[in-house]
């Protein structure tokens, strides 16, 4: 039997689950956010002493970086991870 005709029958006895399998996103964000937290606070203490022109803009960046993580990014994580858990895949899925 080639594998060719092996995958095809491999293909056709195979049963999709029915259930959608359990979703990592919701418990990753618990992990991820304090992480990030972590990592910024780190570079602040690291960066204190520096002074210049780009850190200077960075420094004034990152509170509207971190707002649009927490108050966009995460809320649309949340939302398209229920959404593909419910199988609701219509334009409004691929648009946001």
């Amino acid at each position: 039997m080639t594998a060719l005709a092996y995958a095809s029958v491999l293909i056709r006895t195979t049963t999709l689950p029915t259930t959608p399998p359990p979703s990592a996103v919701t418990p990753g964000l618990w992990i991820l956010i304090p992480c990030l937290a972590a990592t910024a606070g780190s570079g602040m203490y690291i960066g204190k002493s520096r002074r210049g022109r780009l850190v200077d803009n960075k420094k004034k960046r990152m509170p509207f970086i971190a707002a649009n993580g927490l108050l966009v990014l995460v809320p649309c994580a949340i939302f398209l991870n229920r959404w593909a858990s419910a199988g609701s895949f219509y334009t409004g899925f691929y648009v946001y």
